[in-house]
């Protein structure tokens, strides 16, 4: 991801969560993160579902 787009991502996410409480903003950071983990693990373990070559058919 090009680091445009991750600023992109964190301005929306700053936009989004300025509202929020400090317990309700660790809360969904967290969740945030779960999600984020979840999928690059599925993104690693399947990658021809998100647009990618698995690392063995580059070669």
């Amino acid at each position: 991801m090009s680091n445009t787009a991750m600023s992109d991502v964190k301005r929306e996410i700053r936009r989004l969560t300025s509202g929020l409480e400090s317990r309700d903003y660790a809360n969904f950071m967290e969740e945030l993160a779960m999600w984020a983990a979840d999928e690059a693990a599925m993104a690693d373990y399947q990658p021809e579902a998100y647009g990618k070559e698995a690392e063995d058919e580059k070669e």
